[in-house]
């Protein structure tokens, strides 16, 4: 279960992100980067 958790974690990161449109943007622009 904690690798679960861990990936879990990990995901909502970026769906965070895709969620919210004016930080979509601004993580389309840092994407590239990382």
């Amino acid at each position: 279960m904690a690798e679960a958790d861990t990936i879990k974690e990990c995901m909502t990161i970026p769906v965070r992100a895709d969620s919210m449109s004016g930080d979509r943007t601004l993580a389309k622009d840092g994407s590239p980067s990382v």
